[in-house]
């Protein structure tokens, strides 16, 4: 749910969002890509921290700082991995491994 309201949060009327699955040898990876605002490269590093806003939160007043840190603890707790791949202005791309 924090994966596809961020999707929604962060890109602009008309953007697709798509949520899709993949098979990789033997793990599926569920992804869910938009073409939104796209995340700052500096951002990326701290963006499952708990209590960090990159620079789009910080220009949005629903942003909190703890859904991708729960995401990111959910997903790892469950013995998965989550991953995040960015550009600006091209959008976003949250992959979720297991």
């Amino acid at each position: 749910h924090q994966i596809l309201t961020n999707a929604v949060k962060y890109s602009n009327k008309g953007q697709s969002i798509v949520v899709k699955a993949d098979k990789k040898d033997e793990k599926m990876i569920l992804s869910i890509i938009d073409e939104g605002i796209g995340i700052e490269e500096a951002d990326l590093k701290n963006i499952f921290e708990l209590f960090y806003i990159g620079k789009n939160g910080r220009n949005n007043a629903d942003s909190s700082g703890i859904g991708l840190y729960i995401v990111k603890r959910v997903v790892e707790y469950l013995g998965h991995e989550v991953k995040i791949s960015s550009k600006i202005d091209e959008g976003t791309t949250v992959a979720i491994e297991f």
